[in-house]
């Protein structure tokens, strides 16, 4: 029993060790700073997104779930900005800007869409949080 389990463990390893390459050169390619930093976050995420050259990303910025989320054209992002959307949705329309340290949470479920022409301002939060009060548990 013990062996079968392991093999099991085992037959995933390259998909694990495949997804830690992959954290490993988004934190790298996050860190570096100038033209070079820029360039290759701009071939990184084009590549990620499937969508040629529509994300401008500063350094220190977190995507999670980047296949949740969908990216109009001419997307700023500036530093430390994070992005979670691990059960909703992001949407991000046309010509839109993200100042420092952004917060976008959309990992509560739910929908959080940004129109054209949007500028956010720095340490800005927008969630999709929901507190369910109906099943309440007391101890």
């Amino acid at each position: 029993m013990k062996i079968n389990s392991f093999f099991k463990k085992l037959l995933h390893f390259p998909y694990y060790f495949f997804c830690e390459i992959v954290i490993w050169i988004e934190y790298l390619i996050s860190l570096l700073p100038g033209l070079l930093g820029k360039i290759l976050r701009v071939i990184w995420y084009s590549f990620k997104t499937c969508k040629l050259f529509r994300l401008r990303v500063s350094t220190g910025c977190l995507f999670f779930k980047i296949h949740n989320m969908q990216f109009g054209k001419n997307i700023g992002i500036s530093r430390n900005c994070s992005f979670y959307s691990e059960n909703g949705r992001i949407e991000i329309d046309d010509n839109t800007a993200f100042n420092e340290n952004c917060h976008i949470n959309s990992s509560g479920g739910g929908l959080i869409k940004i129109g054209k022409k949007c500028m956010i301002g720095p340490n800005v939060v927008i969630r999709t949080a929901s507190h369910n009060f109906k099943r309440c548990y007391y101890w």
